[in-house]
């Protein structure tokens, strides 16, 4: 990543914003980070109007857009986002998210604990988000720790209904019910406590105890 310590867009072959960096004038120690991309770019080669005194007038000056939605959002040392596709235009963050190879997805889906009707289908189905699902889950050895009655009471005490095969879980064919079987084995699904209602989390932060 290049830091501009003086920026001149009119040249877009030299100067290729990515990202705007901006500090909250609101809060201490926090960035908002909003990604950059070449449509904002204002006045470079486009008939671009501004409306000024209830007239339209051409940019006579280059300039760019700012974006209504931020990327990330550094608190201090606490880094939060939503989509790790976007944050990925801004950062080289792969290492941080691993997911698994299609080997390991194979042996996956061989595992004894775990029914899949078609894997040819199942390697159809599987996702960016999935993939490290996967890879989660077999790095926490759950499978391994758990039987299948285990599993689905567990399951069944957060309002999941998982089903079963010859003492094995039986994985859905669909993209959604996957990811929602998955991030359960991951610890990821849980059930409000006044609500009672079941929900899917992307994040997990255990509670600090004081």
């Amino acid at each position: 990543m290049t830091v501009f310590d003086e920026l001149n867009i009119r040249n877009s072959n030299k100067t290729e914003i990515k990202a705007i960096f901006t500090r909250s004038s609101v809060q201490e120690n926090r960035i908002l980070i909003q990604q950059f991309l070449s449509s904002q770019y204002l006045g470079r080669g486009k008939l671009d109007l501004i409306l000024c005194n209830n007239r339209f007038t051409q940019l006579s000056q280059s300039g760019f857009t700012l974006a209504s939605k931020l990327v990330a959002v550094l608190d201090g040392s606490t880094f939060k986002f939503q989509s790790f596709r976007n944050l990925r235009t801004i950062f080289k963050v792969q290492h941080h998210f691993q997911e698994a190879t299609d080997q390991e997805i194979n042996e996956f889906a061989c595992h004894p604990s775990l029914h899949i009707e078609d894997r040819g289908e199942f390697q159809n189905l599987i996702t960016e988000r999935t993939r490290k699902l996967i890879k989660s889950i077999m790095e926490s050895h759950v499978l391994q720790k758990y039987k299948t009655e285990e599993i689905i009471q567990k399951a069944q005490s957060i309002g999941l209904e998982l089903e079963s095969k010859e003492d094995r879980i039986v994985i859905p064919n669909s993209k959604s019910a996957i990811k929602t079987v998955f991030s359960f084995l991951e610890d990821s699904v849980f059930k409000g406590s006044f609500s009672e209602e079941t929900y899917e989390t992307n994040s997990k932060r255990a509670l600090k105890r004081e």
